[in-house]
């Protein structure tokens, strides 16, 4: 073989080198980012599963209101540590609609947890009100829990509708979805009023003291 036809294959040789050098650099990012947004995804059903959890230890926090009482929730925050750190990786790779609808389903984490810390907080100031002010803190923090139980829900129906539309299609005011999403609230809404209702004649001492599933909404 001649130097010239050396010097050819040298160059086709290192051309194609750099070439599945670069695609598998490639490929891997790609993957990587592929699993940051199926990881995103996952993290959704842990946030569900989580606000379901919330919903029940809220449900007992409207008990108390049926007994116009104030009550340490103790409910954690719920944790999504994750968006943090891979919306921005796969920010680019989103449509518009789902980036949207993610960033309305964390902005919800955050405020609902916002909520709940402010429920122990309202507890904890509630130890020193005067009696005469007491009606006043009790009305207070039945608004209080109402509120969180039906922005709770309202997670888990963002959750739920991202996941069977991971186009993550938007809710426009005054369109079908938007409807839908009041029709939910309502339901919300009248669930927890239904709770308090059923929940007046509990007994203080057996709610306080007893972890009886029976009187989590369904008595």
């Amino acid at each position: 073989m001649d130097t010239d036809n050396k010097a050819i294959v040298a160059l086709a040789g290192t051309v194609v080198g750099w070439l599945l050098g670069t695609l598998t650099t490639w490929w891997r990012e790609h993957m990587r980012l592929r699993r940051m947004a199926a990881g995103l995804e996952d993290e959704l059903l842990d946030i569900r599963r989580q606000a379901e959890g919330l919903i029940i230890t809220l449900e007992r926090g409207l008990q108390w209101v049926a007994l116009r009482a104030i009550a340490g929730v103790g409910a954690q925050p719920i944790q999504h540590a994750f968006y943090g750190v891979a919306y921005k990786e796969v920010f680019v790779d989103l449509g518009q609609s789902q980036r949207l609808s993610f960033q309305m389903i964390h902005s919800s984490v955050d405020s609902l947890n916002a909520q709940v810390a402010g429920l122990d907080e309202h507890f904890t100031a509630s130890q020193t009100v005067s009696d005469d002010k007491r009606d006043e803190a009790c009305a207070i923090w039945a608004d209080k829990v109402k509120t969180a139980f039906v922005n709770t829900h309202l997670l888990t129906y963002y959750v739920k509708r991202h996941l069977a539309n991971p186009l993550g299609k938007r809710v426009d005011y005054l369109d079908e979805e938007h409807r839908a999403w009041l029709e939910y609230r309502a339901k919300a809404e009248e669930i927890a009023d239904t709770i308090v209702e059923k929940s007046k004649g509990i007994d203080p001492q057996t709610l306080a003291t007893t972890y009886n599933p029976a009187l989590f909404g369904k008595t």
